[in-house]
Order: structure tokens, then C-alpha cells, then sequence
């Protein structure tokens, strides 16, 4: 699972302005690998391991799994790749990743001074 994510896999966190929000910012957070819609049964492989969690989606002949639950990123995605890191650069990446999760579970995307350690 973990050399897969390190070749294919991606973790990303999207901070944008939503004037509705406290803070004056939105965030989402995203785990998401894809490949060939030819081989979906890898993506259902890799969902099914991580909870049936997520989605699949398939367009111009690419699927696309995907988990943007803070909730299921942090039961599933976290322990797993805190038991199994990842071998490559990627690993700075999901340690940054890791590192936004736990302050969105604290809560502290609340503040203004969140919001600028998450950017």
C-alpha cells in the first residue's frame, strides 16, 4: 500500500477565501491516488483496505480514489502511514500533510493564526 501511494498517491490541503467562514478562509484536505480506468480493481483494492471509505470516479479513461473526510483521513490514512512510512520525498510531504490534520483536529484552523500556519 505504502510504495503504491509513493508512486501514484497525492495529499493535498486547499486553503481559499469563503467570506462566510469566521476566519474568512475555507479548507479542504484531500488523499487521492489514480490510475487507468483499466485497473479499477487496484482503486477498489486500496478503498476497501482503507474502510470502504472514500470515492471512486472515472473520466477520460482515468479513475480517480479519493478520501476528503478529516474524520476518515485520520482514522485510516494517519495510522497507516504512521506505521508504514513512505520511502521517497513524499514522506515530507504527508508529514506536513499529517501536520495540518492535527491542527484541524485541534481546531486551531479557527483562528487567524491558524489559518496562516496552515498556509
Amino acid at each position: 500500500m505504502t510504495g503504491f501511494f509513493d508512486g501514484e498517491g497525492c495529499f493535498s490541503i486547499s486553503v481559499y477565501k469563503n467570506i462566510k467562514m469566521k476566519t474568512g478562509y475555507s479548507i479542504t484536505v484531500t488523499v487521492e491516488i489514480k490510475q487507468l480506468s483499466s485497473s479499477d480493481n487496484i482503486l477498489y483494492g486500496i478503498k476497501n483496505y482503507f474502510g470502504g471509505k472514500g470515492s471512486i470516479t472515472s473520466h477520460n479513461n482515468i479513475s480517480r480514489y479519493k478520501i476528503s473526510s478529516i474524520k476518515d483521513i485520520s482514522t485510516y490514512v494517519i495510522p497507516h502511514f504512521s506505521s508504514y512510512p513512505l520511502l521517497s520525498s513524499k514522506q515530507l510531504n504527508y508529514l506536513d500533510f499529517k501536520k495540518a490534520i492535527n491542527l484541524i483536529l485541534n481546531e486551531r484552523y479557527l483562528t487567524s493564526e491558524g489559518i496562516i500556519e496552515l498556509k
